[in-house]
């Protein structure tokens, strides 16, 4: 798993990213976004380990940059993932290990 400092840089990099992508525009956070990473047993979530964290961002921000900075948190950047949109909650399964990521969007 990764340290609280990298987790820092993590976030503030991907802060710098979205702005330079509002157009340097900054929005109030409005949107939390909730994110859980754990095992799987059998296909289904087991919890025998579990990472969670959460972050708000501004509502205008497309899902697909939201899963990019989750993956990074959650150590999965570069690692391709079966997606399952469920409306305000997305669906990782990353392929290989049998761990799944949910993202939870409010």
């Amino acid at each position: 798993m990764l340290s609280t400092t990298t987790e820092n840089q993590i976030k503030q990099e991907w802060a710098r990213k979205a702005e330079r992508l509002e157009g340097g525009f900054t929005h109030h956070p409005v949107m939390t976004v909730t994110y859980e990473y754990t095992d799987t047993f059998g296909g289904e979530a087991n919890y025998s380990w579990v990472k969670r964290g959460e972050f708000q961002d501004s509502s205008g921000t497309p899902d697909r940059l939201v899963v990019r900075k989750v993956k990074a948190l959650a150590g999965l950047t570069g690692v391709r993932c079966k997606r399952t949109d469920h409306g305000d909650m997305i669906e990782l399964r990353p392929y290989g290990p049998a761990t799944v990521l949910f993202i939870t969007f409010s």
